[in-house]
């Protein structure tokens, strides 16, 4: 009975390693200083809010408030 008991133990602790070594070998890493939103950076996105500022499609108070969500 306690040699099972131990042989569990065993095959948690070994289960219980693999899973760290697997989510350590593929998550992903985060190299760039930029986060992304689908495919497009938060700079991005900022350039594109600053093109419709000057076009005139949005206005300096939308334009803030979509500049503050992207930030967040």
């Amino acid at each position: 009975m306690v040699r099972i008991i131990f042989l569990l133990i065993i095959l948690i602790l070994i289960v219980l390693i693999i899973f760290w070594l697997w989510k350590l070998l593929f998550t992903p890493k985060k190299t760039s200083k930029f986060r992304y939103i689908g495919r497009n950076s938060v700079a991005d996105e900022l350039l594109k809010l600053q093109n419709l500022l000057e076009e005139g499609v949005i206005d300096e108070k939308e334009f803030e408030k979509l500049k503050k969500k992207l930030l967040e």
